[in-house]
């Protein structure tokens, strides 16, 4: 069986960013609308690092249900995403709506996406 953190490696900056793009840029945009969705009901804006958090919570909630490797790898991956979007961004990952959306036209110019 191959090792957990390698197999997390793998996933998140081979397969992952192949198909999603650097988790900056796609925590951005899933913050961008679930920030829309929620706008009503949100006191303070949800992060970058608010998306990894909380994909790490439906894992966990998945993994009470059924445990299965596959949520273990991937709760692990959000974490390191965390630190991949700190690299790339910095520690302030609060920002207003126009600035998520600065980020992903600037990064997705940067990225030929």
């Amino acid at each position: 069986m191959e090792d957990i953190l390698d197999l997390v490696r793998k996933v998140t900056k081979e397969e992952r960013e192949r198909d999603y793009g650097h988790p900056a840029i796609n925590f951005a945009r899933i913050a961008a609308f679930w920030n829309i969705y929620l706008a009503a009901k949100l006191k303070d804006s949800i992060t970058l690092s608010d998306i990894a958090w909380m994909m790490v919570l439906l894992k966990i909630a998945r993994e009470m249900e059924s445990a299965n490797r596959d949520n273990r790898v991937d709760a692990i991956g959000y974490v390191t995403c965390i630190e991949r979007i700190q690299d790339m961004i910095g520690n302030s990952d609060s920002f207003s709506i126009q600035d998520l959306m600065n980020i992903i036209s600037g990064m997705e110019s940067n990225s030929g996406t």
